[in-house]
């Protein structure tokens, strides 16, 4: 029956605003704060929080700021000394791009636990594999049309 009642004032703010939501809320407001029975039916669901608010805020003290515990501050992990390393700087980038590029650089995927590449022997094809791939090298060369 509540609910009714608010429902019901708030159409005839609609009305009574020509539709406008803006000044129907105001008109609302100004019937709330005569008509108690409007205002604790527009509250009613809200009370709990509204009381709750006001409660925190009034323990808070005059501000209404809440004191909170001082957060400890996370101290960083210890650094590792840095290593000195006795490469003249001229050749640095060289010895930098060899170790990169060479033969046995580390690649993708292919690292140990310890970070160091595995290195293994390539395997010699399969004579499955080489027939195959004649096969298809001649199955290629004949479709392609030929040059005069």
């Amino acid at each position: 029956m509540v609910n009714d009642y608010a429902d019901g004032k708030i159409q005839d703010a609609l009305k009574h605003a020509g539709g406008s939501q803006t000044q129907a809320r105001k008109t609302l407001l100004e019937w709330a704060l005569k008509d108690q029975m409007l205002l604790i039916s527009l509250t009613q669901q809200h009370l709990g929080s509204i009381v709750a608010h006001a409660i925190s805020k009034a323990s808070a003290g005059n501000d209404g700021r809440i004191e909170r515990a001082p957060r400890k501050k996370k101290q960083a992990p210890a650094m590792a000394k840095p290593v000195t390393v006795n490469i003249p700087p001229e050749s640095f980038g060289k010895d930098l791009l060899k170790a990169l590029s060479g033969r046995d650089s580390v690649r993708f995927g292919m690292e140990s636990a310890t970070g160091r590449p595995i290195v293994t022997a390539r395997k010699k094809a399969s004579q499955q594999h080489i027939d195959t791939l004649k096969k298809l090298s001649v199955v290629q060369s004949d479709t392609q049309p030929k040059s005069h």
